[in-house]
């Protein structure tokens, strides 16, 4: 599995060649054949290659999964960033993570969640850098705000500040790698100041913006 920081990888599949880009995770089944190439503008990445022993046992070990941004990617960049502190233990809990949500993931395709669960999800995905309310999404949803909140937890694991949170950093990071000024990252991710925003991106990540922009421009 690997997610894309900056540039493009080219998918090269039997079913034809795919472009991912920037802030794109792909999780590719074991028995999958397919080939990687780096896209025209170059590419950052970072890629964990599992021993078979932590896929023994996951039912999600054959499918693939692929998503631009999202929690696995905002996953696998914790991850990242725990390697590049050396925190080994650190890092074998991020796969562990990444795996419990492609987990999570699967068994949401195999049970069915409330439909209004599903939406806001693709609201939260489609809106993360705008100013969200939870009145707003439950009104889209068709249910009661606290009804929303609570049920939010309950089928994804965490508030949905907090999802949205993660969606925010994930974004951020591909913005860190190709060079943008920190400040203007705040702003593009949805953050209203850079104060706030150094401050939610070391609580995340485990490192301040700055630093993680030095360890992936080394990889």
């Amino acid at each position: 599995m690997y997610v894309v920081l900056s540039g493009s990888m080219r998918e090269q599949r039997a079913s034809g060649d795919r472009e991912i880009e920037a802030g794109g995770f792909v999780f590719a089944p074991e028995d999958e054949t397919h080939g990687n190439a780096v896209g025209e503008r170059g590419a950052h990445c970072f890629l964990v290659e599992l021993d078979r022993r932590w896929l023994d046992g996951v039912s999600h070990r054959r499918e693939r999964y692929e998503t631009r941004g999202g929690i696995p990617a905002f996953l696998l960049l914790r991850l990242f960033a725990d390697a590049a502190n050396g925190d080994d233990l650190a890092s074998s809990e991020g796969a562990a993570r990444v795996l419990g949500e492609m987990a999570r993931i699967s068994f949401r395709r195999e049970r069915s969640s409330p439909r209004w669960i599903a939406r806001t999800e693709e609201q939260l995905h489609a809106a993360f850098t705008r100013r969200l309310t939870l009145e707003a999404l439950a009104q889209d949803a068709g249910v009661h705000p606290v009804h929303l909140a609570a049920a939010f937890r309950a089928q994804i694991g965490c508030t949905i500040g907090t999802y949205v949170r993660r969606l925010r950093v994930a974004h951020a990071c591909t913005l860190l790698t190709a060079g943008s000024p920190i400040a203007d990252v705040a702003l593009q991710a949805g953050f209203a100041d850079q104060s706030q925003f150094t401050k939610a991106f070391a609580r995340l990540m485990g490192m301040p913006p700055g630093a993680f922009r030095r360890r992936t421009l080394k990889i």
